[in-house]
């Protein structure tokens, strides 16, 4: 070999192992970089997931007090015709009284003697209520 091989050989060598430390280094810098795209899709991923799961959370809980809420007006209404039909039974059963009971009944309740059935129920309204709702629901 001369002098000029000699030159090119070790230019040749120099070359292949700079070239050999630059791919290394790029194929060291491309798999940080996707490394680092990888972690922030993950981060993306999970952001949209927990989102989504929060808002499915929040719309559950919605549609439960709106559920909730109609229940209780149902069962409100229910309670009302229930006591309505029981005052009106009351009445009824305090109209078919012998007078001198319905006198019993009207003084053991400190009213009036010539109170009608009708005013009765009504000025014993609220704490009938109660107890005729604690009879039916316990």
């Amino acid at each position: 070999m001369n002098g000029l091989d000699n030159v090119i050989e070790y230019i040749r060598e120099n070359t292949s192992e700079v070239c050999a430390q630059v791919a290394q280094k790029t194929s060291e810098r491309c798999e940080k970089v996707k490394a680092d795209y990888s972690r922030r899709e993950q981060d993306e991923y999970w952001k949209i997931i927990n989102h989504g799961t929060k808002s499915a959370e929040m719309r559950v809980e919605s549609l439960s007090k709106l559920a909730s809420t109609e229940a209780n007006k149902q069962i409100s209404s229910m309670q009302a015709q229930m006591l309505s039909q029981a005052f009106a039974i009351a009445e009824m059963k305090l109209n078919e009284l012998p007078a001198d009971e319905y006198a019993l009944v009207l003084e053991k309740h400190n009213m009036p003697p010539d109170l009608s059935s009708h005013d009765f129920l009504e000025l014993k309204r609220e704490s009938l209520n109660k107890e005729v709702l604690s009879v039916l629901f316990g």
